[in-house]
C-alpha cells in the first residue's frame, strides 16, 4: 500500500531544492576566469599595476608643480574692508605730535598686488616644465620594466603549462605500454619483471607530473601578484602554443640607438636640463630686476560717522566715505653679496648637476650592458633553438618507432622507456629554449628603447 508523503515534508524537500539551486548559482556567479595571452597581459598590466600607478601619480604631481610655477605672472586680488582706530599720541608728517588723539577710519574696496621676479620665476617655470617631461619618461621606463617582468612571468607560466602537458602525454604512453606488457606477460611472451619495471616507470612519470603541476600553480600565483588580481579569479593561459618570436632588427650602432630612444636616459637628461635652468637664477638671474605693482580703488572715510574735513568751508556737507585710488610701481635690482662673493648657492646647483650627470652616465652604462647581454642571449638561444628543434624531431621519431616495435614484441620495454626519457628531455629542452629566446627578445627590445 502506497503512503502519501505529508505536505510538510514536501515543503521541506522543495525548500532544500531551491536552497541547493541558489547556492549553486551563487557559486557559479562568483567564479571568474581570466584567460591570459600576451596582448591581454600587456593591456592589463599597464592599466592596473600599482607600481605603474604610483609613477603616474608622481607625473600628476610634477604637472601640478609646473602649473603652480607657471602662474607666477598673475596678480593677487584682494577684496574687503580694513578699519583702523587709534587713541592717544600720534605723530604728524612734519614731526609734530598730537596728544589725546581719537582716530577711526574705514577702508572698503579692492586691490591688486603684482610681483614679478624676472631673475627667478621664468627659470623656475622652465625647470618645472623639464621635470614634467622627465616624469613622463620615467613613467614610461618603469612601465616597460614592469611589463617586462610580466612577460618573463608569462613565458615561465607557458613553459610550466607545456611541461605539464608533456608529462601528461608521456604518462599516457607509459600506461598504454604497461597494459601491453601485462598482456604479453599473460601470454608468456614477457617476464613479470618487465611488467613491474614498466609500472614503475609510469609511477615515476606520475610523480613528475605532480611536480610540473606544482610549478604551474606557483607561476600562476606569481602572475596573480604582478597583476594584482583577486584570489577568487582563476587564471588560465588562453592557449597551449609557445612559438619563437623575432622582435628586433640587427643594429651595429649600439650607443646611438640606445641614447636616442631609451625613456630612462631621456628622463635623466631632462632632470639635468632642469637643474641647469635653476642654476641660471644665480648667474644671469642676478642681472634682472624685480617689478612690483600695487593698485587699489576703494572708499575711505570715518568709521560709521561723517568725516571732519581739514577745510570745512570747501566741504560744507561732509560724507561718511569718499572714493580713493592709488598705484605704486617699483623696480628693484637686488645684489645679494653673500651669493656674489661666496657663491655657495651657485656651487650647490653645480653639485646637484654633477650628481645628476653621474646618475645619467651610470644609467647609460647599465643600458649598454643590458643591450649587450640581451643581444648575446638572443644569439645564443637562436643557435640552441635549431638544435633543440632537431633533437625534438629525432626523439619523437625514435619514440614512435620504439612504441610500434614494442607492440609487435620486437622491442624490450626498456627501449621504450629510454626513448620516452630522451623525447621528454628534448621536449623540455625545446620549451626552455623557446621561453628563454622570447624573453631575451623582449629584453633586447626594451633595452634598445622601445616601449611595450
Amino acid at each position: 500500500m502506497n503512503r502519501a508523503i505529508p505536505l510538510s515534508k514536501i515543503s521541506k524537500l522543495i525548500l532544500v531544492f531551491f536552497v541547493f539551486v541558489s547556492c549553486g548559482q551563487t557559486g557559479f556567479a562568483q567564479e571568474q576566469v581570466l584567460e591570459v595571452d600576451l596582448p591581454t597581459l600587456l593591456k592589463a598590466g599597464g592599466a592596473d599595476n600599482l607600481i605603474i600607478e604610483r609613477y603616474k601619480k608622481e607625473q600628476d604631481l610634477a604637472r601640478a608643480q609646473y602649473l603652480k610655477a607657471k602662474s607666477w605672472w598673475l596678480p593677487t586680488l584682494s577684496l574687503g574692508t580694513r578699519t583702523n582706530q587709534l587713541w592717544g599720541a600720534a605723530m604728524n608728517s612734519d614731526g609734530g605730535f598730537f596728544l589725546d588723539v581719537d582716530r577711526a577710519n574705514m577702508w572698503l574696496g579692492a586691490e591688486a598686488e603684482l610681483a614679478w621676479d624676472f631673475g627667478k620665476a621664468p627659470y623656475k617655470v622652465k625647470a618645472e616644465s623639464l621635470r614634467l617631461e622627465a616624469a613622463s619618461y620615467r613613467t614610461k621606463e618603469e612601465k616597460n620594466q614592469m611589463l617586462l617582468k610580466l612577460i618573463n612571468t608569462y613565458y615561465d607560466l607557458k613553459k610550466a603549462q607545456l611541461d605539464r602537458k608533456a608529462y601528461e602525454e608521456m604518462l599516457k604512453i607509459a600506461d598504454t605500454v604497461t597494459r601491453q606488457v601485462e598482456v604479453q606477460v599473460e601470454g608468456g611472451f614477457r617476464y613479470r619483471s618487465e611488467a613491474l619495471t614498466s609500472a614503475t616507470n609510469a609511477r615515476h612519470l606520475e610523480i613528475q607530473l605532480i611536480n610540473a603541476q606544482t610549478r604551474f600553480e606557483k607561476q600562476k600565483e606569481k602572475l596573480r601578484e604582478l597583476l594584482d588580481v583577486d584570489n577568487a579569479v582563476k587564471i588560465i593561459p588562453a592557449d597551449e602554443l609557445l612559438l619563437p618570436l623575432n622582435l628586433n632588427k640587427k643594429s651595429d650602432d649600439l650607443v646611438e640607438v640606445v641614447d636616442g630612444k631609451r625613456p630612462g636616459i631621456k628622463a635623466l637628461e631632462k632632470e639635468v636640463e632642469a637643474l641647469q635652468e635653476l642654476k641660471k637664477q644665480t648667474t644671469t638671474g642676478l642681472l634682472l630686476p624685480e617689478l612690483s605693482v600695487l593698485a587699489y580703488g576703494s572708499y575711505f572715510g570715518g568709521l560709521l560717522e561723517e568725516v571732519e574735513p581739514v577745510r570745512p568751508s570747501e566741504e560744507p556737507d561732509p560724507k561718511t566715505f569718499y572714493p580713493t585710488s592709488a598705484v605704486t610701481v617699483s623696480m628693484i635690482w637686488k645684489l645679494p653679496l653673500g651669493r656674489i662673493f661666496y657663491k655657495g648657492e651657485l656651487k650647490h646647483h653645480e653639485a646637484l648637476i654633477d650628481l645628476e650627470e653621474n646618475k645619467l652616465e651610470q644609467f647609460k652604462n647599465k643600458v649598454t650592458r643590458e643591450v649587450k647581454s640581451a643581444r648575446a642571449e638572443v644569439e645564443n638561444t637562436r643557435k640552441q633553438l635549431n638544435i633543440a628543434e632537431e633533437a625534438q624531431d629525432l626523439a619523437a621519431e625514435a619514440l614512435s618507432q620504439s612504441i610500434e616495435r614494442q607492440k609487435l614484441g620486437t622491442a624490450a620495454p626498456f627501449e621504450v622507456f629510454q626513448a620516452q626519457e630522451y623525447y621528454l628531455r628534448s621536449r623540455l629542452d625545446y620549451l626552455n629554449v623557446v621561453s628563454n629566446y622570447n624573453k631575451a627578445q623582449y629584453q633586447l627590445y626594451v633595452a634598445l628603447g622601445n616601449n611595450l
